[in-house]
């Protein structure tokens, strides 16, 4: 019978003891889903974003369209389904975090294989009128994949890098951003347990909104403070994974004379870092799920009585699952040569990463500048003026785009059409070149263009 009262540090001790018993099982699905993510459901989405833009006359998207087209209906229905498709893949993997956290609170166990299959039949319970509200509560997340506290899919998509940079560039605006995401992190804590809701408990994705706040009343707070606490935890261990390192760094250096500068030291940390990261992201989903889980349960004991194991899963396929026990059974006899994989990877991972850095920095003088359609902070993209303002701020390329007229001259243009520099939507391939040269496309610059 499980306690209807825990504390945080109980919260977190019972998280490390449950890893003792599934960390093969996270760590091969999230390994296996996390190299699915970026090598095919990411690319497959942006190809259907692609795709759906160029049906409608849209070759690409420059950063001052991109707010345009998602205000109009046609991006509003484009960005609408890539959203839907982007949900079902965080929701996929998130269930599966959350049916193997909560098999294992019942001191059950399940294949992934059972696990996955039992994700997709739920997968129509996350269609309705709930389910804007959802993504725009996932999106917050984005900007944290990097940080390992995400799903794979925060992890492969980043922010567009003209909002990534106004944001990271600029101490206020990085306060700001922070101080927002907090904010909102904690308004939104009422809808932590929505997945929870929507698998265990079989709910719509609207009832399952109406039901997570019911179970997070009064709870918000501790949930924060949970699971602050648990990734203050692993960033300690993170730091000190890095502090010892620059220790055996400097007493290799010391005991070889080798004469590492401090740059050196600091690349390879950088390095070493960005590998161990990459390992901690492996867990920081499944542990942050494992203490959502026990949350949720431990305020469902509150409310309705000790909660019994009401979550049915899809029954197993013996061959697939006869496969998977292979693999586990495989891991677990051979942990031993694991570990010093893992090892020899990060050594291995970090020196050539570290290579490359030195190479890239102390070759600095060798990186080219080139200037994107010319420095349009001012001229017209893809215009002599930019070009020639390349020139004067001492730039090696400017790149520019070529096209070809109706009568077959060669000019400069990025757009199939002229609709956004001139306002006229017509094709540069069905103009002549003494129309095409009297249309002004710098309406939108200085008098002077």
């Amino acid at each position: 019978m499980k306690k209807t009262l825990i504390s945080n540090i109980e919260v977190i001790k019972e998280t490390v003891n449950d890893f003792k018993n599934t960390l093969m099982k996270y760590l091969f699905f999230e390994v296996s889903y996390k190299l699915l993510t970026s090598s095919v459901l990411i690319p497959f989405l942006i190809f259907t974003f692609r795709r759906f833009i160029n049906l409608y006359g849209i070759s690409g998207l420059t950063n001052s369209q991109i707010l345009n087209f998602a205000l109009s209906l046609k991006g509003f229905l484009v960005i609408g389904i890539v959203s839907l498709m982007a949900l079902i893949i965080i929701f996929v993997e998130i269930s599966v975090l959350v049916i193997i956290s909560q098999k294992s609170y019942f001191n059950k166990s399940i294949s992934v294989s059972d696990a996955l299959r039992t994700s997709f039949r739920r997968i129509p319970y996350i269609i309705g009128a709930g389910t804007i509200p959802v993504i725009l509560f996932l999106l917050i997340l984005i900007p944290f994949g990097g940080l390992g506290l995400g799903a794979s899919f925060f992890e492969s998509v980043p922010l567009p890098k003209f909002i990534e940079g106004e944001i990271y560039n600029s101490i206020k605006y990085t306060m700001l951003y922070i101080c927002s995401a907090v904010f909102l992190a904690f308004i939104l804590t009422k809808f932590v347990f929505i997945f929870h809701c929507i698998i265990i408990e079989r709910l719509s994705i609207t009832k399952a909104i109406k039901r997570s706040s019911e179970i997070a009343k009064g709870m918000r707070r501790k949930i924060i403070a949970i699971t602050l606490g648990w990734n203050l935890f692993l960033a300690a261990v993170m730091f000190l994974l890095l502090a010892i390192a620059a220790g055996v760094m400097l007493l290799i250096s010391f005991l070889f004379k080798l004469n590492m500068s401090i740059t050196n030291i600091e690349l390879n940390l950088v390095n070493f870092g960005g590998v161990v990261l990459f390992i901690f992201s492996f867990l920081a989903a499944p542990s942050n799920i494992s203490i959502i889980t026990k949350v949720y349960y431990f305020q469902r004991n509150k409310i309705d009585g000790i909660v019994q194991d009401e979550l049915n899963t899809e029954k197993k396929k013996k061959k697939i699952d006869t496969i998977e026990s292979r693999v586990y059974n495989y891991l677990k006899g051979h942990r031993n040569i694991l570990v010093l994989f893992m090892a020899a990877v990060v050594v291995l991972t970090t020196a050539l990463g570290s290579y490359f850095a030195e190479e890239v920095y102390f070759n600095i003088k060798k990186v080219k500048l080139i200037s994107h359609r010319g420095i349009t902070e001012r001229e017209p993209e893809n215009s002599l003026s930019a070009i020639k303002a390349s020139i004067e701020h001492n730039l090696n390329y400017a790149e520019i785009d070529v096209q070809m007229t109706k009568d077959g001259v060669v000019v400069l243009m990025h757009d199939e059409t002229l609709k956004r520099l001139a306002g006229i939507n017509k094709k540069v391939r069905d103009i002549n070149y003494n129309e095409l040269k009297n249309i002004d496309i710098g309406m939108s610059y200085p008098a002077e263009f």
